[in-house]
């Protein structure tokens, strides 16, 4: 699977997504009839009264609207903006709302508005590209107040270019495919591959009552025999309070009582990738795919970094375990807290503990002394728009200065360190859990930084059932860099848990290992219950399914479950990654001809999808082909001229052609156009020293080994040539860190014992 495919489509660009502003939804059928679900609120007010007018007000009310002066905030009398060196204008004409920008060829052109999406803090604007087409605007409305800095134009993603995904014109910013769901009520996507067309379509423009509570039409025409919620799971609080009693401990005012509410809510309140239109509210599990806690996402000790839009958060927490759910916080209907301030916390935990400056230790009535400054640190998104990490985690400033995860602490204290930070929280807690100093996170850094001590830690993590499943399946994820027999055993047991995230997991670890070990570790899962982890399973042993010794019936299921595949990718035709994935596929399973020709259509779909062209070069290459290859990747540079992994690609195609000096060339503009990338100047540096040029080399190594100063790898590399060059002492200093990272390394520790004997003779 190409690496892009992993990242998660579902990246919208609503403001409606602020907190937790969650409704209740049922697992009714959706209602057909969208006559009644236009006017639902009307129907529904009758009985609804109190319901409704929360709904008018809220976040999912105003999630999408028709462009009209009931539902545009922004300034349409003839405002201005300046984008591109050109002024932007913003109008009004008989009643119909305008935008006057430069198209991708810079010439100024009028676009009708057509929907508004969202309202607080910022309000987008959708038109029609054509083909039934909707794209954003890359203007956003400021709403908020101008004491705030709002009541102002301004552009949402002001550093993208045209061959970036969330350009205006890309598919980042498309309606039909990136937000719909969420946004529209009973959403159907309905692109045509063929005529590259949509006929999306909607019952009710906004997130409406049939969203959150399924089939109305009988409800509505006879309430008393069809109650809305007869037949469905029960989607309530699990308990309406928690109290704490004479032990300190938190304990639930009632009996639990098991609901579906979260996954439910989660359905769009998470970062998710769709296989299929909606078929119900809760079908997370079964047309969704949400992402585990990946360096993409999240900080190592699970703090989100890119938009995760709540639920990721949240299933870390200890609320979640004990039973929280969002309508303990959140109206139901209107999505705003019941009470404000610290009141949302003290109604379950006790004020006289701490809502007090000996439990905050900040002045009372500042920002400072609120929960959520310490507990729920914000992140700014599309420039305004700040929100709030539903882990509910202490500070821990300790991970900052051992992992580099951000800290509350330092969010606010700019001017101090982590170190500063981690002195103070230890000199006002004396008396921290020990697992403070055992959080995931160290597993998570190990992992990502291939230390080889990090294979025991996210076995320890796996196995530790105090911890959150999303956690833990996490750290199984992270065993793909570590093939082993335990991390296999990990696999085994991961591929029988009930729980979803750990079977997906389970595929994700077994990618390292062998076609017959994989089917060993994942023959399972071709049968599993649930349709996309059967799919995915099979993908995953699709090479696997060409060995004579897999039995008949399984290679049928197999053949099923790359069938369900198949589909989950063709729901997302629009996209290049859809059809890479169909490509890698074929090539999996030996089908060449077929795979160019999905690399091919990926390219035409989505021209700036750089992952195709990729694919599609190495395919070629590896039949022999090289030339054509090459032609791919300068198609690519066409279309995006500043692609590292472009260049990239281009120095190891060159390196294999043996024209070692055209390598040079595409490595050093590698490194240029991504000096963040350690991988990139290791590369570098390698040739480099091959050709000769150790000094030259040498810089590129430290350049990696300070991007990664915690991978081995790069500790390794730059080892023997610093014994080449004579630079003793300096060699000593990297070995001494390269036993920090790996211990039991015996051979590092003889080479630190002959350095230190060569030093001193020396001197």
């Amino acid at each position: 699977m190409a690496l892009y495919s992993k990242l998660v489509t579902h990246h919208c660009s609503g403001a409606v997504f602020i907190g937790l502003f969650l409704c209740l939804m049922s697992t009714s059928a959706f209602a057909k009839d969208p006559t009644l679900l236009i006017s639902e609120s009307q129907t529904c007010v009758a009985c609804h009264k109190k319901e409704v007018n929360a709904w008018r007000s809220s976040h999912h009310a105003k999630a999408m609207g028709k462009a009209n002066s009931k539902n545009i905030l922004g300034n349409f009398e003839d405002a201005r903006l300046s984008y591109e060196g050109k002024l932007v204008k913003f109008t009004l004409e008989a009643e119909k709302y305008y935008i006057e920008m430069p198209n991708l060829s810079g010439v100024m052109k009028k676009y009708q508005v057509l929907y508004t999406f969202g309202f607080d803090p910022l309000q987008q604007y959708m038109f029609d590209e054509g083909k039934g087409k909707l794209q954003f605007f890359p203007f956003a409305w400021d709403s908020r107040p101008k004491s705030m800095g709002g009541q102002r134009w301004y552009v949402v993603h002001p550093d993208q270019e045209p061959h970036d995904s969330f350009h205006w014109s890309r598919m980042g910013q498309n309606w039909n495919q990136m937000c719909a769901d969420c946004h529209s009520s009973d959403f159907r996507k309905n692109f045509d591959l063929n005529t590259r067309t949509y006929s999306s379509e909607f019952s009710s423009i906004n997130v409406s009552c049939s969203s959150c509570h399924g089939n109305l039409s009988e409800h509505s025409r006879d309430p008393v025999s069809y109650p809305v919620l007869t037949d469905s799971p029960y989607i309530g609080v699990e308990t309406p309070l928690y109290k704490t009693d004479s032990q300190s401990k938190l304990n639930p005012i009632s009996k639990r009582r098991s609901s579906d509410q979260v996954i439910v809510c989660a359905s769009c309140h998470a970062r998710r990738n769709a296989i299929s239109d909606r078929a119900e509210p809760d079908f997370l599990n079964r047309a969704l795919e949400t992402v585990l806690l990946t360096p993409e996402f999240y900080h190592v000790d699970g703090q989100v970094s890119d938009e995760n839009f709540v639920w990721g958060s949240f299933v870390q927490s200890k609320m979640y375990d004990a039973g929280v759910t969002c309508t303990n916080c959140h109206d139901p209907h209107g999505g705003q807290l019941h009470v404000t301030g610290n009141q949302v916390c003290t109604q379950c935990h006790d004020s006289k503990t701490y809502d007090k400056p000996t439990h905050h230790m900040h002045k009372v009535g500042t920002d400072a002394a609120e929960c959520v400054s310490c507990h729920m640190p914000a992140t700014v998104y599309m420039g305004v728009d700040s929100r709030r990490d539903h882990q509910f985690s202490i500070p821990r400033p300790h991970l900052t200065r051992d992992t580099g995860a951000p800290n509350a602490c330092n969010n606010c204290h700019t001017n101090q360190d982590a170190n500063w930070a981690s002195t103070t929280i230890e000199t006002w807690y004396p008396k921290i859990d020990d697992s403070y100093a055992k959080h995931f996170a160290y597993a998570f850094n190990e992992a990502d930084n291939l230390i080889p001590s990090g294979r025991q830690k996210l076995l320890t993590v796996f196995t530790d059932d105090t911890q959150a499943t999303i956690i833990r399946a996490s750290a199984l994820s992270r065993l793909a860099n570590y093939p082993h027999p335990d991390s296999m055993q990990a696999i085994e047991i991961a591929v029988k848990r009930s729980e979803p995230q750990f079977r997906l997991a389970a595929i994700d670890a077994a990618a390292p290992y062998s076609n017959a070990e994989k089917w060993q570790l994942l023959k399972p899962l071709i049968n599993d219950a649930q349709s996309n982890i059967r799919a995915r399973g099979s993908r995953a042993l699709a090479a696997a399914s060409q060995m004579s010794s897999i039995p008949v019936q399984a290679k049928k299921l197999i053949k099923n479950g790359l069938e369900e595949y198949r589909s989950m990718q063709n729901y997302q035709a629009d996209r290049g990654f859809a059809h890479t994935n169909l490509g890698n596929l074929e090539r999996d399973l030996n089908n060449f001809e077929n795979a160019a020709k999905h690399y091919n259509a990926a390219i035409n779909i989505e021209p700036i999808y750089i992952p195709a062209y990729l694919a599609l070069a190495r395919l070629t290459e590896s039949l022999n082909n090289t030339a054509q290859s090459i032609n791919v990747l300068n198609q690519a540079l066409t279309i995006n001229p500043d692609s590292a992994e472009v260049y990239f690609a281009l120095g190891l195609t060159r390196i294999r052609q043996r024209n070692k000096k055209l390598a040079l060339a595409h490595l050093q503009k590698a490194t240029e156009l991504s000096p963040n990338n350690p991988h990139y100047f290791f590369t570098f540096g390698a040739l480099l020293q091959d050709q000769g040029q150790a000094e030259e080399a040498l810089k590129n190594y430290e350049t990696a080994h300070k991007l990664a100063p915690k991978n081995p790898r790069m500790t390794y590399a730059v080892l023997p040539l610093l014994l080449e060059l004579g630079q003793t002492q300096k060699a000593l200093t990297y070995a001494e860190q390269l036993v920090d990272l790996i211990p039991e390394d015996l051979q590092t520790l003889r080479l630190i014992n002959m350095l230190r004997k060569t030093s001193a003779k020396t001197n």
